[in-house]
């Protein structure tokens, strides 16, 4: 099933790409922040303590991938805590639009990200004036204990896998 849900977050995420690409109406926010929202999804919206599950990409000004979470085989949590989304040009303002199903596109100052959203320092190679696109897609909003069965059901999952390729390279060591 998460399998799926990752196809068809990648499917989403491409169709996000390839759109925001032809599109120039992004929407500008007073505080800077550009948007484009791609999939507009069930209008489910966190409250306070629930667990976000997201799916995260980002491209520098040139279009090159810095980072997915799709890369890592899951999808990303997030513990929603309203205050900490604020409306400061970041990506966290971009998130605090979305609700479950909902993908938007967003271009962020590329000093404003690493400042705010990623507190760290901006790599010498990207240029504190550019813009940074974050291709963002809320998958579910969970419960903590919800959240916990979630991360349990994960967790079991790596062990089978691990388990599975431990006896595979125990087979293919006895062989050699």
């Amino acid at each position: 099933m998460n399998k799926i849900k990752q196809m068809m977050f990648m499917v989403v995420l491409l169709a996000t790409v390839f759109t925001a690409c032809g599109q120039k109406d992004f929407v500008t926010t007073e505080s800077g922040l550009k948007y484009i929202k791609v999939v507009e999804g069930t209008g489910e919206k966190p409250v306070n303590g629930q667990f976000v599950l997201i799916n995260i990409a980002y491209f520098d000004p040139n279009g090159h991938k810095m980072y997915s979470s799709l890369d890592n085989g899951m999808q990303q949590p997030v513990n929603y805590v309203d205050s900490v989304f604020t409306n400061d040009g970041s990506i966290g303002e971009g998130f605090k639009m979305c609700g479950k199903g909902d993908s938007i596109v967003l271009k962020v100052n590329a000093k404003t990200l690493f400042e705010k959203s990623l507190r760290r320092s901006l790599p010498d190679s990207i240029d504190a004036d550019g813009e940074i696109t974050v291709n963002l897609g809320v998958t579910e909003i969970l419960t903590a204990e919800d959240y916990k069965k979630y991360r349990m059901d994960q967790m079991a999952k790596a062990q089978v896998k691990a388990r599975e390729e431990s006896k595979k390279q125990l087979a293919a060591d006895i062989d050699t």
